[in-house]
């Protein structure tokens, strides 16, 4: 009986799993995309956990599964909090159909605060393009690159 049982829990936990994985996928921004996988990873973890330690069935079986549960629940909320609020005050778009809950509660920046230009605009003045200096071009020949170094700068 406890094999069945532990099977459906594993079953059930990596089907959670699954769609956690789905929402990461799909979902159509960060905050979103965060909160399928904590709640549902975690559940989907624990499920599996207990499902391996019923299957296991040994003390120490049953302490690491209670540690590590333990663990993924003091740390999973700690850390996606961290990053939502990093993702917020970041600028990280928000999805149009969600609301602005904490609309002057924190700073936001925009993506494109610093200038005003935007992103493919930055990028462009941030690579200059390649300076190649050419001689004159002569009647009716090919321009010819200008000498570094070395020569006159003569064409031979």
């Amino acid at each position: 009986m406890t094999e069945i049982l532990a099977a459906l829990l594993l079953v059930l936990g990596a089907a959670i799993a699954l769609i956690a994985a789905i929402g990461v996928a799909r979902l159509p921004d960060a905050f979103l995309r965060m909160h399928a996988a904590t709640k549902a990873g975690v559940v989907g973890a624990g499920l599996m956990l207990v499902g391996a330690g019923l299957a296991f069935g040994g003390g120490d079986a049953w302490l690491r599964v209670g540690l590590i549960v333990l663990f993924l629940l003091v740390t999973v909320p700690i850390s996606s909090h961290a990053l939502g609020r990093a993702a917020y005050i970041g600028g990280a778009p928000l999805w149009p159909g969600s609301a602005d809950a904490l609309a002057g509660v924190l700073p936001r920046r925009s993506i494109d605060e610093d200038d005003g230009l935007p992103v493919a605009a930055k990028q462009a003045a941030a690579i200059p393009p390649p300076a190649i200096e050419t001689t004159p071009t002569p009647p009716g020949g090919l321009a010819r690159p200008a000498s570094t170094g070395g020569t006159s700068g003569t064409p031979a």
